[in-house]
């Protein structure tokens, strides 16, 4: 192989809707370099010296798990995965879905759950660790967990139920003398729990092959970060599978803003402070999650951020460093290939700060991180003192696993506003995915000083002093929580005082909470 083929960005292009079609996944522009070095690697392996030789023989493997295909796959696909990913979506599963289903399950006493894209298994070992929880006759229970995966490698290594300690980055302590045993290799998840899950290969854009697929099947179905993944066809024949598999009670979940506006008559939705949830839509009415503001009373504080930083997206090469910061015409404003443009501008002069923020946050919401950064720098250029541009640009860096670049549009946001609370969400957020924890509960105190009824700041708080062995601080934190929850669900509270809280330096002294 030439050094020239290789990089030629033509050959390289006519691989993206072939794999889009077989496997749902959107190779997008910012992939395209990672995508010719998984090509490169199995060429070689194959000892292929054309791009075309390698086309042809992924045309004639059928089906998509065919053993190329799956080499291909492994080095498209993240494998990154650990126990009880994002906190607050299990809090919501363990407190308040689970605990409906086995309410409405209890004459029948079988629950069937479906984690799709389970990668490694840990998400669906997670479900079955929380049912262990809350069945407390499970011996009389009819348990089945499907954790479903495109990798054949990953469900592999899911099936031994063995894992290493970063595994374990966000759970607590005791979760691994409770549930597994350490051998040499790692801990290993009991027997009782093992023998609930079911691990089995499934394309999800393609299920027939599913053996579980009947319709109205599965009480709860969880799928995320996936999505981001998927093109817009891909996520709609998901959809229509989910839509057809979840029984009529039943529960679907994913990661936060991934159907951010996908235009479905199939699920109806209900927002949470931890997540949205999903149910089927059987009289087929608008699925666009309910206003926190007006329909849902367990949101006791309207200002804090409902999704300050969605679920952690990794890209995998660096931005482009030729991107232009000027100022752009409205012809040349960035937008994906098979989007329409969020608003329609006659000339370069009726551009303004608003438009530009907007056509970013569009894009980042669709996973185009490089020209979301692009259009609210550029919104920047207009309006520098924009709060709204720092922020977005920091939920951007956050989502690209940038965190210093974050950090930096934090500063330069709170310079604007210093009482923002969803700043220090986003912040503390960080703190946390960086494994900075005593940095991670100091911000969530300057936020209770900001605003003493955030509740989700008192469960993070209970969560960090209970990873810590602090039992009697997360205890006071959690019924604190609960208090706040029950009043609100009374009550409405009292409109917050105009007058400001003092200025928290990063050098303050918080209150021992």
């Amino acid at each position: 192989m030439s050094s020239k083929q290789e990089l030629n960005p033509f050959l390289i292009e006519s691989f993206v809707p072939l794999i889009a079609k077989r496997t749902g996944l959107e190779i997008q522009e910012h992939n395209r370099k990672t995508l010719g070095e998984a090509i490169q690697s199995r060429m070689k392996s194959l000892h292929l010296s054309a791009f075309n030789s390698y086309y042809d023989l992924l045309i004639t493997e059928v089906p998509e798990d065919s053993q190329e295909w799956q080499n291909l796959i492994c080095l498209l696909t993240n494998p990154e995965s650990y126990f009880f990913r994002d906190r607050g979506q299990f809090s919501l599963l363990e407190r308040y879905v689970l605990p409906q289903l086995i309410k409405r399950r209890q004459k029948t006493k079988t629950l069937r759950l479906w984690s799709a894209g389970c990668s490694t298994g840990e998400e669906a070992y997670s479900l079955a660790i929380v049912l262990d929880r809350l069945l407390l006759d499970s011996d009389r229970w009819n348990v089945l967990i499907l954790g479903t995966d495109i990798n054949r490698g990953m469900l592999q290594r899911a099936k031994e139920g063995l894992y290493g300690n970063w595994s374990f980055r966000a759970s607590e302590t005791a979760l691994q003398q409770q549930y597994f045993h350490a051998t040499d290799h790692g801990y290993l998840l009991h027997d009782r729990l093992r023998q609930r899950v079911r691990f089995q290969y499934c394309n999800l854009t393609n299920c027939a092959d599913l053996s579980d697929s009947k319709p109205d099947f599965f009480d709860l179905i969880v799928c995320r970060n996936v999505f981001i993944y998927f093109t817009q066809s891909a996520i709609e024949k998901t959809l229509q599978t989910f839509s057809r598999s979840l029984s009529s009670d039943g529960y679907f979940l994913t990661g936060h803003a991934e159907l951010y506006g996908q235009n479905s008559t199939l699920f109806k939705s209900e927002i949470f402070p931890e997540s949205i949830l999903y149910q089927k839509n059987i009289q087929g009415a608008e699925t666009e999650p309910r206003s926190p503001i007006k329909d849902n009373p367990r949101l006791i504080n309207r200002e804090e951020p409902f999704f300050p930083l969605p679920q952690t997206y990794i890209e995998t090469s660096t931005e482009q460093k030729n991107r232009s910061t000027a100022i752009l015409p409205s012809d040349s404003l960035y937008y994906p290939a098979t989007a329409s443009p969020p608003f329609a501008v006659a000339n370069q002069t009726q551009i303004t700060p608003e438009t530009l923020l907007q056509n970013a946050e569009t894009l980042f919401l669709q996973k185009e991180f490089t020209a979301a950064i692009a259009n609210a720098e550029n919104a920047l250029k207009l309006k520098p003192q924009s709060f709204d541009a720092f922020y977005l640009l920091a939920q951007i860096y956050a989502n690209s696993g940038k965190y210093q670049q974050a950090i930096q549009c934090c500063q330069q946001a709170l310079k604007i506003d210093v009482f923002s609370v969803k700043i220090y969400y986003l912040i503390a957020q960080i703190a946390r995915e960086c494994g900075r924890t005593s940095e991670e509960k100091q911000y969530y105190k300057k936020i209770l000083y900001l605003e003493p009824h955030s509740i989700s700041a008192y469960r993070e708080l209970a969560y960090l002093y209970e990873r810590e062995g602090d039992r009697d601080r997360a205890q006071k934190m959690n019924r604190t929580a609960l208090e706040l929850e029950t009043q609100t669900s009374k009550q409405s509270l009292p409109s917050p005082s105009a007058k400001k809280p003092p200025i928290i330096p990063n050098n303050a002294n918080i209150p021992n909470i």
